[in-house]
């Protein structure tokens, strides 16, 4: 089942999209969409929570890494930041799964 969560802009950033995907006990992914830049991944191991507990619940940094895995985009400083960013709105929104 796919969820939608939008995110109005805060904190500077421009309006969020995410789409969530559980496809089973403790497996799912996530895309965000900001500006005109997306990110998505995939968790297989996510012990029996939903997508978004996982997401919210998952190191920031260990999320961050995991959606820049796929990327073809440069992995720089500054992506990285921005990612990192948009990531916490999310997390901020969606609390407290």
């Amino acid at each position: 089942m796919m969820k939608v969560t939008r995110i109005d802009s805060k904190d500077g950033l421009d309006p969020i999209t995410v789409f969530w995907q559980d496809f089973g006990v403790g497996q799912g992914s996530v895309t965000i969409l900001c500006y005109d830049m997306a990110w998505t991944a995939w968790f297989g191991g996510m012990g029996g929570r939903s997508i978004e507990q996982f997401f919210t619940e998952s190191d920031t940094d260990y999320t961050v890494t995991k959606l820049f895995y796929a990327q073809f985009l440069k992995n720089t400083a500054g992506h990285k930041k921005y990612l990192t960013r948009i990531v916490e709105a999310i997390k901020k929104e969606i609390a407290p799964y």
